[in-house]
C-alpha cells in the first residue's frame, strides 16, 4: 500500500502491538477476522512467529487502543510496542484527560490463557457509558481501555475486569492523542511507524486474527505483524488513530501489546528532526513534584513539550536532538533529586527476552509439570474464552480432545452400573492427563526451538556496550588533541546517554559504543558482526567507526555523529526486525488455510464419531492429531533464521515479500558508477601529446617558475557558454586532436559477480550515465554483453528502462547506490542497495548489502533468498503431508488391519509437527555460499580449467584431478611456473 495515497487525506499511523496467547494459523486468522469491516483501518498485518501485529489506521476513525480492544475481543492479550504520540498539549493534563476529555488507561490483566479470555474482557465494555473501546493483549496482559474520567473511571475500568474473573492493576493513564510537534502545522496530515511488541501468538492463525482486526480501520496506511519477533508494525496518521488506540485493537483481539516506539515519517531535515524519549521517573510523588519536572525539562533548550504523568510515573519529552540530548535531560531530573530510567532500556530487556522467548518457556515448562503431576487441564479456561467470541484456536481442539475422553470414560463407568450385565467398563482417563502432559511438553520444546530462530537478532541488539567513557568537555578534549595537550577529564556513562558530538574513549578490547570519526589513535577495528567483512579494518584519523564493532590493539578516540537510534547498528536491528515482521505472501495462503483448519478437524471427529461411534475414542485421536501450528510456524520461521544469518553475513532483506520475489529474478541491471567500479577515476587510454608540445613550444624546461591558471576542458559549446570565443581555426571537424580516456577501477571481484549471477541463470545488463566508450569498457571488463549495456542515460532514463525489461517478462533487480538510482530501485521488482550508497537508495531499496565492496554479495542474495524459499515450502510441505498421512489414521481407515492411533500417541504426533518445523527452519542456520561464489573458488576453478587435460574426457580421473587442483588451491598451493634456461 502506497502511504501517499493517504497523506492528502486522511491522518494515518502506523501501530506496532505485542500480541500473546497465539499458538497456530487458526488464532491469527481470528483476530484477522475481527479487523474486517472495521471503519478507519488501512491495513492490517500480523505474524505468529514475532507475536507482533502491525495496523496502519486514520487516527481520528481508530485509536490504537481501539486496536488493541478488538485484538482482545478475540480472547488474545495485545500490548502497544509503538506508535504515534503527537498531538498533545503542552499543558496536558497529568492524571490523564486530554484536550477532547478522553483518556487510555493500561491495566495489567493476570489470569488470561487464550483469546477467549481477552474476548471475554472486551465484552464486558460493550455498551458502557463513557467507555469509546477496549483493547486486551494476551500476550503482555495488558488491557487499554479509551473512556471519559469524567463518567467512568479507571478504577471501575479495572473492577469491570475483575468481574470477569480476572486480576487488574492500573499501569498508567494518560491523555488519548498523544504528543503535539510545535514546528508543524495542525492541519497538515503526517503519517508515524509504530512498533508494538505483541505477546501471545503461537501460529499463523493468531497473526491472521490480529491483521484481521485492522481490516477497514481508518488512518491505518499499512499493518504488519511478525510472529518470531513478536512485534507489529503499523504505518498510520496519528491524528486518526493513536498508538494506544492500535495496541488496544490487538488487545481486543485477544494479545498483550505494547508500544515500544513511534517514529514520524517523511522528515529528513536533520535540522529540524524531532525525536520523543520516555523516562521512567523515581521521585515523583506528587501532583507538585511533577509540574516541577515537566517546567524544569520545558525550560531547556531544544524541548518542545513535556509531561509526566503520575499513574505509571513516566516522563514523555519531545525535543530536537540537534540542540539538546538525553543526558542533559537526566542531568535535569538528577538536579531535582530525581531518578530517571529510559524505557528503552526495558523495551530492549523485554525484546530480547521475547525473542528468545523466555516467558513461554517458563509458562509452557511450568504447565508440563503441573499437568504431569496433578493432571489438571489447563488449556480449558484459554479454549472458553476463544469459543465465547466465535473464534477456534488450536487449545479448542485439545480442550475438545481431553473432554471427550474424560465424559466418554464417566458415561462408560454410568452405563456400567446402570445397566446390566454390569461388565468392567472401558475408560480412557488416562487418556486426558497424558494428553495435557504431552501437548504441554510439545508447547515447551516449541518455544524452546522458537527461541533459537531469532538468536542472530539477539545477538546484534546486544552488540552495543551497556557503557562508554567520554570527555567532559568534548570542545576543550578537541583543542587539546589538535595541540597533543592533556585532553581533560573523562566521565563513564550509560551508552544510551551518548550524544552527537561527544568524544568517546574506545581503549584496547572496548565495544564501540555509536557511530563517529576518529579523531585520535589508531587501531584495527573487528567489524564482522555488524557489516560480514572477516578481516579487521584499520581506522586512523577520519576513519568512520560504526557502533558495535570492536576495537582490538590501540586505543581510539572519536567524536560521535550519529547515536542511539540514528546508528547503523540500531538501523540494521531495525531492518531486520521489519523483514522478520513482514509476511511473505505465501505465509497469507497458509494463515488462511489455518483459519479453517479447526473448524474442518472438528467437522472430521465428529463424522468419525458418528462412524465409530462404539470405538468413540478415535473421534478423540482426530481432534488431537490435527495442530495447524506446523501450517502456521512454516513461513515466518523460516525467514527469522534465513534473515539472521543474512545479516551476519551483511546481506539484509527487509521483508518476506523481497525475499520470495527475489527467487524469482531473471534480470539483474547493475549500476556502473559505484557499484560495479570503486568511484576512483584513473586514466585508462592516453593519446595526446600537450605536455610535451607545450615544452617544445613554450621552451618550459624543469626549473621554469610554475604558476596557477584556470583551466577549462570540453567542447565548444560548453566552452561558449563559459563566455571564451573559440577561433574557428582552432577546431577541427572529424578529426582526432588528442584523447585521455578516465575510467573507474573495477572492483576487484566484479567479473566474479558476473559470472557468478550467469551461473544462477540470470541475465545481466548494465546502465549508467557515463558515455558509451567507457561504459562498454567496463562492460567488457566484467562480461556483460555490449548489447545490453544502456550510457548515457537520466535517473527517469534508467526507471524507464526497467519498466521496458518489465514489460518482456522479466523479473528484474536493480543493483545500485546513489540518489540518482532510486527512481530505478523503487520500480524494480527488487531493489538492491550497497551500503556505501546514500540513504535515499537504501531506502527505496529491498535489499541492503553491508559490504559494498563485495559485489559477489548479490548473487549470494539471491542464492540466500532461494534457500529460505526452499525451506518455507518443504515445511508447508511437511506439515499438510504429516497431516494428511495421520489423519486416516487416526479416523480408523486402517482399523481393520489392526492398524490405529491412540489418542496418547494422537497428542505425541501433534507436539512433534510443530516441534519438527520449526528444527527444520533452524536448518538455515548452516547456510554458507557455495564456494564458486567466492573470490577463492573461483580462482581455483580457473586454474582447474587450465591445468584439466585437453582432448576426450579421462572420466573420473578427470574429475578428480580438478576437483583435487581446486581443493589445494584453495588451501594455497598454486602450480610453479618452470622457465626454459
Amino acid at each position: 500500500m502506497d502511504l501517499g495515497d493517504y497523506r492528502g487525506e486522511k491522518k494515518l499511523a502506523q501501530t506496532t502491538i505485542a500480541v500473546d496467547g497465539m499458538t497456530c494459523g487458526a488464532c491469527t486468522s481470528a483476530i484477522e477476522g475481527g479487523f474486517t469491516n472495521v471503519d478507519g483501518l488501512e491495513s492490517f498485518t500480523i505474524s505468529l512467529i514475532t507475536e507482533r501485529a502491525v495496523a496502519i489506521h486514520d487516527v481520528a476513525r481508530l485509536s490504537a487502543e481501539q486496536i488493541v480492544g478488538i485484538i482482545g475481543d478475540r480472547g488474545f492479550d495485545a500490548t502497544i510496542v509503538s506508535s504515534d504520540i503527537k498531538g498533545r498539549s503542552p499543558g496536558g493534563r497529568r492524571m490523564g484527560a486530554s484536550a477532547s476529555g478522553w483518556v487510555a488507561t493500561t491495566i495489567a490483566v493476570e489470569g488470561m490463557t487464550c483469546a477467549s479470555c481477552s474476548s471475554s474482557i472486551e465484552g464486558a465494555f460493550r455498551n458502557v457509558d463513557g467507555v469509546q473501546s477496549v483493547a486486551v493483549d494476551l500476550g503482555t496482559d495488558r488491557a487499554v481501555a479509551t473512556h471519559d474520567p469524567a463518567k467512568i473511571s479507571a478504577e471501575k475500568v479495572a473492577e469491570i475486569i475483575e468481574d470477569r474473573g480476572f486480576d487488574a492493576k492500573i499501569v498508567r493513564t494518560e491523555p488519548v492523542g498523544g504528543y503535539g510537534r510545535r514546528s508543524m502545522s495542525d492541519s497538515t496530515p503526517h503519517l508515524a511507524t509504530t512498533t508494538i511488541a505483541v505477546e501471545g501468538m503461537t501460529c499463523g492463525a493468531c497473526t491472521a486474527a490480529i491483521e484481521g482486526g485492522f481490516e477497514d480501520v481508518a488512518g491505518i496506511g499499512s499493518f504488519t505483524v511478525s510472529l518470531i519477533t513478536e512485534r507489529a508494525v503499523a504505518v498510520h496518521d496519528p491524528n486518526v488513530i493513536s498508538a494506544e488506540k492500535i495496541a488496544e485493537i490487538i488487545d481486543d483481539r485477544g494479545f498483550d501489546a505494547k508500544i515500544i516506539s513511534t517514529d514520524l515519517l517523511g522528515n529528513d531535515d536533520q535540522g529540524a528532526k524531532e525525536d520523543t524519549i520516555i523516562f521512567k521517573v523515581f521521585g515523583v510523588n506528587s501532583e507538585e513534584d511533577a509540574i516541577r519536572l515537566e517546567n524544569s525539562f520545558r525550560t531547556c533548550e531544544g524541548v518542545i513539550d513535556a509531561v509526566v504523568t503520575l499513574p505509571d510515573a513516566r516522563a514523555v519529552i519531545e525535543y530536537y536532538p540537534s540542540k539538546t540530548g538525553v543526558r542533559n535531560l537526566v542531568d535535569i531530573a538528577e538536579s531535582l533529586n530525581m531518578n530517571v530510567l529510559l524505557a528503552d532500556m526495558e523495551d530492549n530487556s523485554a525484546q530480547l527476552e521475547s525473542l528468545a522467548k523466555t516467558k513461554e518457556i517458563k509458562q509452557w515448562q511450568h504447565a508440563f509439570w503441573f499437568s504431569l503431576y496433578f493432571a489438571v487441564p489447563v488449556f480449558y479456561r484459554s479454549a472458553f474464552k476463544s469459543l465465547k467470541h466465535g473464534s477456534a484456536t488450536m487449545d479448542v481442539l485439545v480442550v475438545l480432545g481431553t473432554s471427550a475422553a474424560f465424559f466418554f470414560s464417566i458415561v462408560a463407568m454410568l452405563m456400567s452400573v446402570m445397566c446390566s450385565p454390569h461388565t468392567k467398563p472401558g475408560t480412557v482417563f488416562d487418556t486426558s492427563t497424558m494428553l495435557i502432559t504431552f501437548i504441554s511438553l510439545g508447547r515447551y520444546l516449541e518455544n524452546r526451538a522458537k527461541g533459537q530462530t531469532s538468536r542472530a537478532l539477539s545477538r546484534l541488539m546486544s552488540l552495543a556496550p551497556s557503557m562508554a567513557t567520554i570527555y567532559v568537555d568534548p570542545e576543550r578534549a578537541g583543542l587539546s588533541m589538535e595541540n597533543d595537550d592533556n585532553a581533560g577529564e573523562e566521565r563513564t556513562i550509560p551508552t544510551e546517554l551518548i550524544q552527537v558530538n561527544d568524544i568517546v574513549i574506545v581503549r584496547p578490547g572496548d565495544r564501540i559504543p555509536a557511530d563517529g570519526t576518529v579523531v585520535a589513535g589508531e587501531s584495527y577495528v573487528d567489524e564482522s558482526m555488524v557489516t560480514g567483512e572477516p578481516m579487521p579494518i584499520l581506522k586512523c584519523k577520519g576513519a568512520l567507526l560504526i557502533g558495535g564493532t570492536v576495537n582490538s590493539a590501540g586505543r581510539l578516540d572519536f567524536r560521535v555523529t550519529r547515536a542511539g537510534r540514528d546508528t547503523q547498528l540500531s538501523q540494521i536491528v531495525k531492518l531486520v526486525q521489519e523483514a522478520q515482521t513482514s509476511r511473505a505472501p505465501i505465509q497469507r495462503m497458509a494463515d488462511v488455510l489455518a483459519g479453517y483448519f479447526v473448524p474442518s478437524i472438528i467437522a472430521l471427529g465428529l463424522i468419525t464419531f458418528i462412524g465409530w461411534m462404539i470405538l468413540s475414542n478415535l473421534c478423540i485421536s482426530v481432534i488431537v492429531f490435527a495442530c495447524p501450528c506446523a501450517l502456521g510456524l512454516s513461513t515466518p520461521t523460516a525467514v527469522m533464521v534465513g534473515t539472521g544469518v543474512g545479516a551476519e553475513q551483511g546481506i539484509l532483506v527487509k521483508g518476506g515479500a523481497a525475499l520470495e520475489t527475489a527467487t524469482k529474478i531473471t534480470q539483474v541491471v547493475l549500476d556502473k558508477t559505484g557499484t560495479i567500479t570503486i568511484g576512483r577515476m584513473t586514466v585508462t587510454v592516453s593519446k595526446q601529446a600537450i605536455t610535451a608540445a607545450a615544452r617544445e613550444h613554450l621552451d618550459l624546461g624543469p626549473a621554469t617558475e610554475p604558476r596557477a591558471y584556470k583551466v577549462l576542458i570540453g567542447n565548444t559549446r560548453f566552452l561558449n557558454e563559459s563566455g571564451i570565443e573559440v577561433p574557428e581555426d582552432a577546431v577541427s571537424e572529424a578529426e582526432g586532436v588528442r584523447l585521455a580516456a578516465l575510467s573507474d577501477e573495477l572492483k576487484p571481484d566484479a567479473r566474479y559477480a558476473v559470472e557468478a549471477l550467469y551461473r544462477l541463470g540470470v541475465k545481466i545488463a548494465m546502465v549508467t550515465g557515463d558515455q558509451e566508450a567507457p561504459a562498454q569498457q567496463v562492460a567488457k571488463q566484467v562480461g556483460i554483453p555490449l548489447s545490453m549495456v544502456y550510457s548515457s542515460v537520466s535517473p527517469d532514463k534508467k526507471r524507464e528502462i526497467i519498466k521496458s525489461l518489465q514489460a518482456s517478462g522479466e523479473i528484474v533487480a536493480m543493483v545500485g547506490d546513489g540518489i540518482n538510482d532510486s527512481p530505478a530501485l523503487a520500480t524494480a521488482d527488487v531493489g538492491i542497495a550497497m551500503s556505501s550508497g546514500t540513504d535515499v537508495a537504501m531506502e527505496a531499496a529491498d535489499i541492503v548489502l553491508m559490504r559494498p565492496q563485495s559485489l559477489l554479495d548479490i548473487p549470494a542474495a539471491l542464492h540466500l533468498s532461494k534457500t529460505i524459499f526452499s525451506r518455507i515450502k518443504l515445511n508447508l510441505l511437511w506439515a499438510c503431508f504429516y497431516n494428511i498421512l495421520g489423519l486416516p489414521f487416526a479416523m480408523g481407515f486402517f482399523l481393520p488391519l489392526g492398524l490405529h492411533l491412540h489418542p496418547m500417541a494422537a497428542g505425541a504426533a501433534m507436539a512433534a509437527s510443530s516441534v519438527s518445523v520449526v528444527c527444520s527452519s533452524l536448518l538455515l542456520k548452516f547456510w554458507r555460499r557455495p564456494v564458486w561464489m567466492t573470490v577463492d573458488g573461483m580462482k581455483a576453478e580457473e586454474l582447474s580449467d587450465l591445468d584439466a587435460p585437453r582432448g576426450p574426457s579421462t572420466g573420473w580421473q578427470s574429475r578428480w584431478g580438478r576437483w583435487r587442483a581446486g581443493r589445494r588451491a584453495r588451501d594455497g598451493y598454486a602450480p610453479v611456473g618452470t622457465e626454459e634456461v
